[in-house]
């Protein structure tokens, strides 16, 4: 499994500004920074936890396509959008 993560990294870049949430976009939520690409866990910048997981993960699959001011509810937890890069 690891070995399959890791053959994934030279594929991912972040995705350019755009509204919509897709693969490669760091999502910031009122519950945190999310990247979405890779499952590898969390990953401490700026003083900033960022969760990287999966596309396929169900928080994922919630995301995408969303915008900066959506909300998404998942395992009884309000999600508010408030950037995407």
């Amino acid at each position: 499994e690891t070995s399959r993560q890791l053959a994934l990294i030279p594929g991912l870049e972040t995705q350019p500004e755009t509204e919509t949430i897709g693969n490669g976009s760091l999502v910031q939520t009122d519950h945190g920074w999310f990247y979405i690409g890779i499952p590898i866990g969390i990953v401490e910048a700026d003083q900033e936890r960022v969760y990287f997981i999966s596309p396929s993960a169900p928080l994922s699959q919630q995301l995408l396509g969303k915008k900066s001011g959506d909300q998404i509810l998942i395992n009884n937890t309000l999600y508010t959008i408030e950037l995407v890069r």
